[in-house]
C-alpha cells in the first residue's frame, strides 16, 4: 500500500513543481507590472509604438465584428495600408480576443504584454531538466524582468515582439532537446510549429531567432564533440517552420520596409560601444538604454575564466550569446553591414535572444559551482547584483495621462470637418497621435511608423523635405494628398518656416500649445487635376522634386516600364538614379521623347554602370569620376559669367570628408563648367540626339543642392530644367461624392466637365481592380498613388484588392513546408539514434544515456 502511495506522490510531483513555480512567477508578475495592470482610468501607455498597435487591433476587431476575419485594407493609414500584409497578425488577434473579456482594448493590450512575458518565464520551468527546479525558477523570474524584454514591452511598446519573446524559451527548449541523443521527432515538430508562430508574431525576430538557434546548434556540436546530424535536423526544422508561414511571409516581403533606402536604414540603426554593456551606471542615467545587464555579462566572463573545466553547454550558450551582443558594437557592426540583407535584421534586436543565452549559460555554470567553503559567496553576490540591476527596469513600467496639448488638438478635430491629417513631427510624438486622430475619424497621411505602407517612400520624402528645409515641397504634397489638418511639433528645426508656409497656404491655426500646434482648413474627400510641369523617374529624381515641387515622381524606377505617351505627358522629364530592363529600348525612348519636344534632363548618378568600364554610360555620354574636397568650386558659364559654388566636401575636425561624384563627358555643348586637375569638367551640358536635345547634369548637383541649399546651384538647375525653384503646381480639387472606404476597398463618384487625368490620393497597390461604372478600367501609378484617365461627366468608381501572384507563391511554400515537415519526421523516426562521445568529466542530463 505504501509503495502504491509513494508512486502516486512521485507521479504528482512534477505537476506540483509546475503549479508552484507558475504561481510564484504569476505573483512576481502581478507585483512588478502592477503599475500597468492596475492603472487608473485616463492613463495611457507612454511607449511610442503601443497605441499604434492598439489601433490596428481595434480595426481588426471591428472588421471581425462585420464578418471580415482577415481584412485586406486599412484605409485609415497612409492612404490605404494592407495592415496584415506587413504586420504579422498573431498579436492583433490575441488582443482582439482578450478584448472580449477585458474592459477595453488598452487593458487587453496590457494584459497581453504582461501575459506574454509570464508565458515566456513559465517556459523556463522546462529547463528543470538541466538546471534543477530551483535554478529554473530563478531563470524564469529573471527572464520575466530581463532588461531587453522590459524595454521592448514598455519603452518601445512593440507588442508583436513581446509575443515572440513569449515563444523563445519554449522554442529553445525544443532545440536543446532535439540536440540531445534521446531527442525525438516531436521536438523537431515543436521547433517547426514554434518557428512558424514566431514568424506570425514578428518576422524579423523569427529570422534572428532562426540564425541564433542555428548557430547555437553548431556550437553545441562543437562543445560536445558530435551530433552534427541532429544539428542539421534542427536547422532543417527551423527552415521548415519559416516555410510553414510562407502564406503570410512571402507577400509581406514585397513593399514596406524592404522599399526603404538601405543606406538610410543602416545609418538609423543603433550602435553602441562594448563598454556601454559592461557599465552598470548607464541604466541609472538612461532608463530606456539598450542593455543586457552589466553584472550578468561580467559574471559570464568571470565564470568562463574561473572554472578549469567548463560546462560545454554553458560554454556554447554564453559564446553564441556574446556573438549576438557584439553585432551592435561599432567594429563588428561594420563587418555585419557588409552582409546582404543586413538592414532587415537589426543588430540591436539580437540583444533579447543573446541575453537569454547568456542568462541560461550563467545559471548552468552556477548549478555546477561547489556550494561549500569560501566559494559559496561568489554566486550569491553575483545573483544579488544581477537581480538588483534587473529590478531597475520597473522604472519603465508606468502609464501617463494624455498631454494637455494633444487633448486640445483632439478636441478641436472633433469640432471641425476634415478628411485627412498629417503629423509633421519626425515621428517624435509616437503612435498616440495616430490612435487619437483615428478615433476622430480622420485618415492619416503621415506620422508614426510608415514601414509596411505602399506609400512608405512617398511619405518618407515629406520627412526629408522637412529636415532639409524645402517647405514648398511639403506644402504641395499636403495639397495633393488631401490633407485638411496639420499637427506640427514645435521643436522641429524648421518649425518657423513650416508654420509660416501653412498660414500662407490656406491653413488657419486652431491651436498653439507648448509642444504642438494645429493648423486646419475645411475639406472633404477629393481627387485632383494637377498641372504638373515634369515627371521624375529614379530614386535620385526625388531630389529634383524637392527643389521643383511641380515635378511628379513616377512609381517605377525603370524607364522602359513607361510608354511614350506617359513620358510625353509633361513638358519635362528628369531621369536620375533610374534603371532599365533593356538599355537600347530605354535609349530609344529618350530619343523619341526629346524629338517630341519634351525637355529631358539626365543625371547619371546611381544608374547601372557600364559592365566594361564600371562607370555610368547612357546615350553615348559617360560619367568621368571626380573627387572633391572642402574647397569652393569656381564655375564658368557659357554666357561668360562666373560663379562660385560652396564646397562639396566638408571638414570634420582634422579629417576631410570627400565628395565622390562624376562629370558627364561626350556632350555636344556645355552650359556650366569648372576645372578639375587641369581639365574641363562639366556641371551642366547637353547632347544633341536625332533632332532633339537631352540635358545632362553632373557633380550630383541635385543632391548637392538639397544638402547645401546653394543659391547658385539652384540657378544652374533652373537653367537645366526650365522650371522655377520652389514653385508649387496648380491644383484643381474634384470632390469625391458618396466616398466610402473599408476593408473591401474604395467607392466614390466624381463629376468632370471635360476629360482629365485625375490624381486620386489613394495608395496604388500591386493588384487593384478598378471599375468605372462597373466596367474594368486601366490606371497608372505616380508617387505610388492612383492616377486614372477620367472621362467627362458623372461616373462611379470602385477599387477592390485582388491578391497578386505572390500570394499564391506563399501558399505553395506553406504547402511545401508541410510536406517537408512530414518527410523530416518520417526520416527521423526511421533513422537510428546517433550516439556522440560525451565528455566523461561532465555530468549528463537526467535520463540521457550514451554509449562510449
Amino acid at each position: 500500500m505504501n509503495t502504491v502511495r509513494n508512486r502516486q506522490v512521485e507521479a504528482f510531483k512534477p505537476i506540483g513543481w509546475w503549479l508552484g513555480g507558475a504561481l510564484g512567477l504569476l505573483a512576481g508578475a502581478l507585483w512588478f507590472y502592477a503599475p500597468v495592470l492596475f492603472a487608473p482610468a485616463g492613463t495611457y501607455p507612454w511607449a511610442p509604438d503601443t497605441l499604434g498597435h492598439v489601433l490596428k487591433a481595434t480595426y481588426l476587431a471591428e472588421s471581425v465584428a462585420q464578418g471580415v476575419w482577415y481584412p485586406d485594407l486599412f484605409p485609415g493609414w497612409y492612404m490605404g495600408l494592407q495592415m496584415l500584409r506587413y504586420y504579422p497578425p498573431a498579436a492583433y488577434y490575441l488582443i482582439a480576443a482578450l478584448a472580449q473579456v477585458a474592459p477595453n482594448m488598452l487593458v487587453a493590450t496590457n494584459w497581453l504584454m504582461v501575459g506574454a512575458l509570464l508565458v515566456g518565464a513559465c517556459g523556463w520551468l522546462l529547463y528543470r531538466r538541466w538546471l534543477g527546479m530551483g535554478w529554473a525558477l530563478v531563470g524564469g523570474a529573471l527572464y520575466l524582468i530581463l532588461p531587453d524584454n522590459v524595454r521592448v514591452a514598455f519603452a518601445d511598446g512593440n507588442v508583436p515582439r513581446v509575443v515572440a519573446i513569449a515563444l523563445l524559451p519554449w522554442l529553445l527548449f525544443a532545440v536543446l532537446r532535439a540536440l540531445e541523443p534521446d531527442g525525438r521527432a516531436r521536438h523537431l515538430f515543436i521547433i517547426a510549429v514554434g518557428m512558424a508562430l514566431t514568424v506570425l508574431s514578428h518576422a524579423m525576430m523569427a529570422a534572428i531567432y532562426a540564425a541564433m538557434l542555428a548557430l547555437l546548434s553548431l556550437a553545441w556540436v562543437m562543445a560536445f564533440s558530435g551530433g552534427m546530424r541532429r544539428a542539421l535536423r534542427v536547422i532543417a526544422a527551423l527552415v521548415i517552420g519559416i516555410m510553414l508561414s510562407g502564406w503570410w511571409l512571402f507577400p509581406s516581403l514585397t513593399g514596406g520596409i524592404t522599399d526603404i533606402d538601405t543606406t538610410a536604414m543602416t545609418e538609423a540603426l543603433a550602435v553602441v560601444p562594448i563598454a556601454h554593456y559592461f557599465d552598470p551606471r548607464v541604466r541609472l542615467s538612461d532608463i530606456e538604454t539598450m542593455t543586457v545587464g552589466a553584472f550578468l555579462l561580467m559574471g559570464a566572463l568571470m565564470l568562463l575564466l574561473w572554472r578549469r573545466r567548463q560546462s560545454p553547454a554553458a560554454l556554447a550558450l554564453v559564446s553564441v550569446g556574446f556573438v549576438g551582443i557584439l553585432l551592435s558594437t561599432p567594429r563588428v557592426n561594420t563587418f555585419y553591414n557588409a552582409l546582404p540583407m543586413h538592414s532587415l535584421l537589426w543588430p540591436a534586436r539580437f540583444l533579447g535572444i543573446a541575453s537569454t543565452f547568456v542568462l541560461f549559460g550563467v545559471l548552468w555554470y552556477l548549478r555546477d559551482v561547489p556550494w561549500r567553503g569560501r566559494w559559496r559567496v561568489v554566486p550569491v553576490v553575483l545573483l544579488l547584483l544581477v537581480c538588483a540591476e534587473f529590478m531597475l527596469g520597473r522604472r519603465l513600467v508606468f502609464m501617463r495621462p494624455l498631454s494637455p496639448d494633444l487633448e486640445a488638438v483632439v478636441s478641436n478635430l472633433a469640432q471641425t470637418p476634415g478628411w485627412r491629417v498629417a503629423t509633421l513631427d519626425h515621428s517624435a510624438l509616437g503612435s498616440k497621435t495616430s490612435y487619437w486622430f483615428a478615433v476622430q475619424g480622420r485618415e492619416q497621411v503621415f506620422g508614426w511608423a510608415y514601414q509596411g505602407a505602399t506609400t512608405a517612400r512617398t511619405v518618407a520624402a515629406l520627412n526629408e523635405a522637412l529636415q532639409t528645409g524645402f517647405i514648398p515641397y511639403v506644402l504641395s504634397r499636403l495639397d495633393v494628398y488631401g490633407v485638411d489638418d496639420v499637427v506640427v511639433l514645435k521643436r522641429l528645426p524648421t518649425v518657423n518656416d513650416v508654420m509660416r508656409g501653412l498660414q500662407g497656404h490656406g491653413f488657419q491655426r486652431l491651436y498653439d500649445g507648448e509642444e504642438i500646434a494645429l493648423y486646419h482648413r475645411d475639406g472633404e474627400p477629393r481627387a485632383f487635376v494637377v498641372e504638373w510641369q515634369g515627371l521624375g523617374i529614379g530614386r535620385g529624381a526625388q531630389n529634383a522634386a524637392y527643389i521643383f515641387p511641380s515635378i511628379v515622381m513616377g512609381t517605377s524606377p525603370y524607364l522602359d516600364d513607361y510608354t511614350l505617351d506617359e513620358l510625353t505627358r509633361y513638358p519635362l522629364l528628369v531621369l536620375s538614379g533610374f534603371q532599365w530592363h533593356d538599355k537600347q529600348r530605354a535609349e530609344a525612348l529618350v530619343r523619341d521623347v526629346a524629338r517630341a519636344g519634351v525637355r529631358v534632363v539626365i543625371d547619371l548618378t546611381g544608374t547601372p554602370p557600364d559592365p566594361m568600364a564600371s562607370i555610368p554610360h547612357f546615350l553615348d555620354v559617360w560619367g568621368e569620376p571626380v573627387v572633391l574636397d572642402e574647397r569652393p568650386v569656381p564655375v564658368n558659364l557659357a554666357t561668360g559669367e562666373t560663379m562660385t559654388l560652396s564646397p562639396f566636401g566638408t571638414h570634420d575636425g582634422e579629417k576631410s570628408i570627400l565628395w565622390y561624384t562624376h562629370t558627364p563627358q561626350g556632350l555636344s555643348g556645355d552650359v556650366a563648367t569648372t576645372s578639375y586637375i587641369g581639365e574641363k569638367a562639366t556641371l551642366v551640358g547637353y547632347k544633341d540626339v536625332d533632332g532633339g536635345r537631352v540635358w545632362f547634369v553632373g557633380y550630383n548637383l541635385f543632391f548637392y543642392t538639397l544638402a547645401r541649399g546653394d543659391v547658385d546651384a539652384i540657378h544652374l538647375l533652373e537653367e537645366a530644367t526650365g522650371l522655377t525653384a520652389h514653385a508649387l503646381p496648380v491644383v484643381h480639387p474634384v470632390p469625391l461624392q458618396a466616398y466610402k472606404a473599408g476593408t473591401f476597398g474604395y467607392r466614390f463618384t466624381y463629376t468632370l466637365e471635360t476629360p482629365q487625368t485625375l490624381f486620386v490620393p489613394i495608395a496604388a497597390h500591386d493588384r487593384w481592380a478598378l471599375t468605372l461604372d462597373d466596367a474594368p478600367s486601366a490606371y497608372q501609378s505616380y508617387e505610388r498613388l492612383l492616377v486614372m484617365d477620367a472621362p467627362a461627366g458623372t461616373h462611379q468608381v470602385a477599387l477592390r484588392f485582388q491578391p497578386p501572384p505572390i500570394y499564391t507563391v506563399g501558399r505553395l511554400v506553406s504547402l511545401a513546408g508541410v510536406v517537408f515537415l512530414f518527410v523530416l519526421l518520417w526520416y527521423v523516426r526511421r533513422t537510428p539514434a546517433e550516439r556522440p562521445l560525451w565528455p566523461t568529466w561532465y555530468p549528463m542530463p537526467e535520463g540521457v544515456q550514451v554509449s562510449s
